[in-house]
This record gives C-alpha cells, sequence and structure tokens, in this order.
C-alpha cells in the first residue's frame, strides 16, 4: 500500500488511495496478511504502512514465495490459515 503520491498518473488515484488509508484504520475485525517474501507486489514498505495501519493485523512472511504464496507453497499457506483460524475461533468462544 505504500504509494508514491506523485507517480500516481491521476488525481482520483490519489483520492482513493486515501479514501483506502481511512478505511483501513476503521479495520477492527481480525486481519491475516500472508505476504511471499519474494513478492513483486507486496514489499518491505507495503507490510510496514499495513501495520501502522491496522496494528492489530497478523502479518505472515512465506520463506522462498512469490506473490501467490498459495500457489508457490500451498502447504504452508494452508498451515499458517488454520492457524490463524483456530486462533480466532478460540478468542470467539468466550463470546455469549
Amino acid at each position: 500500500m505504500n504509494v508514491e503520491l506523485d507517480t500516481l498518473d491521476t488525481p482520483v488515484s490519489a483520492a482513493i488511495y486515501e479514501r483506502s488509508k481511512r478505511a483501513a484504520r476503521r479495520i477492527a475485525g481480525p486481519v491475516l496478511l500472508v505476504r511471499g517474501k519474494e513478492s513483486d507486489v507486496v514489499s518491505d514498505d507495503g507490510v510496514a504502512e499495513m501495520r501502522e495501519l491496522i496494528p492489530h493485523a497478523q502479518i505472515v512472511d512465506v520463506r522462498d514465495a512469490g506473490h501467490m504464496v498459495a500457489g508457490d507453497d500451498n502447504d504452508i499457506f494452508t498451515a499458517n490459515l488454520l492457524d490463524y483460524l483456530d486462533a480466532a475461533l478460540e478468542s470467539t468462544e468466550s463470546y455469549p
């Protein structure tokens, strides 16, 4: 999500980017980002910005995987997703 505003091609793009950031700050539900460390789409700067916007987000970096983590290493993707869902389920079991 880290975008240099001067590189955006239209004012609309900058407006959408700012609107997206405001929306991200309001996310209260659980968030999981599974990112391939070799991704050419989600940079370290993008992850840092996501951590600022959604501090409670859980970030999983998958070594030796590109942007399509599930395709590059489906077993690791699935294991991380199941761990995350199990933890989320446990945290909701205390609700009435």
